[in-house]
């Protein structure tokens, strides 16, 4: 086996982007659901909870419509990156406590809420 070949030939291929996080941030994940009119675009709850300055990403893995929501209504749910504060440099510690993740929860709910979508129980 020639390792300095498959080096070779993986710094060559552009298929694998590669992200680095530093181990000192934070990193929670929280999924939401929200349901909106069926003729209503997802995409305006999204980025109202894309906006808050707390929330580093969102993803969206499910789509649903059918007899367990209401008749017109849909339903999409996301997945948000927190992300705290690193660590800072006089040694305080950079994690979040639950009461700050939760904020966080809440203002994304929110600002949801503001563009249409209602939190799916």
């Amino acid at each position: 086996m020639n390792v300095s070949s498959i080096i070779d030939t993986l710094k060559q291929t552009n298929e694998h982007l590669y992200t680095y996080e530093s181990l000192q941030d934070q990193i929670v994940w929280r999924d939401l659901c929200f349901v909106v009119d069926a003729n209503k675009d997802f995409g305006e709850v999204i980025t109202a909870v894309k906006k808050l300055t707390e929330v580093e990403e969102v993803e969206v893995f499910d789509v649903y419509a059918g007899e367990n929501i209401g008749k017109d209504k849909k339903s999409v749910s996301i997945k948000i990156k927190i992300v705290g504060a690193p660590v800072a440099t006089n040694g305080a510690s950079g994690t979040m406590t639950t009461e700050q993740i939760n904020a966080v929860m809440n203002k994304a709910i929110s600002a949801a809420e503001s563009a249409g979508g209602s939190l799916r129980a």
